[in-house]
């Protein structure tokens, strides 16, 4: 599964910043104090999100949309193939906006295309709602290529690790837990897995409430996160921590405040693979 596939997916955030486009081992060759294993004081942590930084969503959309079919008698032609045509490198933020490039890329004039999405949509909508968060369907995630190796790279230097997620815990809490497991990221001993306590609650309030906990308890070392709300939240709450926008599929929201005053003197960090 590659990452570099989603570098066309643009958002208009992304055009402002100044980015400096790493990959793992630049970004840690370039900023030394990430490598260090010299710890003093409160534990030093990573904090990674999970969903698209770490783990593709993409198999859990096709899962949830193949239960959705098959509780249902009958249904359009086009939908089975838009099912088998979901992957990776397709998918976008919004489900409707996924389902028009499934149709486009089958070949369905711009129209059609968008009729025949909205019509998916509008019947999958519920379902998917629902479905999206499950743990049953979590467990379907796949690591984005160079992940898993980096983050117990993490680990093996002596870092905590937090995987700070938008999951809430009462649909989530278990699918997380396995699905880390089962690809084999750190888990147990320092190691942390925070999630939303309600589904209600917005991501960017609870991110931003962990951050006083995360400071009360590590010295947070670097944040990696692929919402542009989150990073510039980060940036603002973490000044002597590195902030790293992962750039893959994300909210079309653009952030109230400026990444670059965030900042201040750091430089901003675009990891476009692992």
């Amino acid at each position: 599964m590659n990452e570099k596939a989603f570098r066309d997916y643009n958002h208009p955030w992304i055009d402002k910043q100044r980015f400096v486009d790493v990959g793992t081992e630049e970004l840690l060759r370039l900023s030394p104090s990430l490598a260090s294993t010299d710890f003093a004081g409160a534990p030093p942590a990573w904090v990674f999100d999970l969903d698209s930084t770490l783990f593709c969503t993409a198999p859990r959309n096709k899962r949830v949309l193949w239960r959705f079919l098959r509780q249902r008698e009958d249904f359009p032609q086009a939908w089975i193939r838009a099912w088998s045509a979901l992957t990776p490198s397709i998918q976008r933020y919004g489900i409707a906006q996924t389902f028009y490039y499934v149709f486009r890329e089958q070949g369905l004039p711009q129209e059609e295309a968008q009729l025949e999405a909205k019509s998916l949509w509008n019947a999958f909508r519920d379902f998917w709602t629902v479905e999206f968060f499950l743990s049953r369907n979590i467990v379907f995630d796949t690591p984005y290529d160079g992940a898993l190796e980096f983050v117990r790279s993490i680990y093996e230097r002596g870092y905590h690790v937090v995987y700070l997620t938008g999951r809430d815990s009462d649909r989530a809490q278990a699918g997380s837990h396995e699905v880390l497991r089962r690809c084999g990221f750190p888990m147990g001993e320092r190691t942390h897995l925070w999630l939303k306590p309600s589904r209600e609650q917005d991501d960017l309030e609870f991110k931003a409430i962990a951050a006083a906990k995360l400071k009360a308890q590590f010295s947070v070392r670097a944040l990696i996160d692929n919402e542009p709300e989150n990073v510039v939240m980060f940036a603002e709450k973490f000044p002597e921590a590195e902030v790293i926008f992962y750039h893959s599929i994300m909210s079309p929201r653009e952030p109230s405040r400026s990444f670059a005053k965030a900042l201040g003197e750091r430089k901003a960090w675009r990891l476009v693979a692992f």
